[in-house]
């Protein structure tokens, strides 16, 4: 979304509005969250509610800070903690793949 002023000698300025991305804290949330590329879940015998919950960043961000695009956790509370805290990846390979 962009904002138009009108500065002192009437030249038409334009700025970027920054867009605060919600934290996520259900399953509805996650399922939403514009950072996910995608998001399943698999049924797991092991875990505590029976499913674990998979997502997929989309390009030029990180989970775990460790260079990766891939989310796994047993909950969803782990999940949206994760989710919660990715961060940007500037020179995520993907992003030069997207602009070629």
């Amino acid at each position: 979304m962009f904002t138009l002023y009108l500065n002192y000698n009437f030249n038409i300025i334009y700025t970027m509005k920054k867009v605060k991305i919600k934290n996520a804290k259900t399953l509805k949330d996650i399922e939403n969250h514009p950072l996910l590329g995608s998001f399943w879940t698999e049924e797991n015998e092991d875990a505590e509610t029976g499913y674990s919950y998979w997502g997929y960043l989309k390009a030029g961000w990180q989970s775990y800070n460790n260079r990766q695009h891939l989310i796994h956790e047993e909950t969803v509370k782990g999940f949206c903690n994760v989710l919660n805290s990715v961060t940007r990846w500037e020179d995520d390979e993907e992003l030069e793949e997207n602009q070629k």
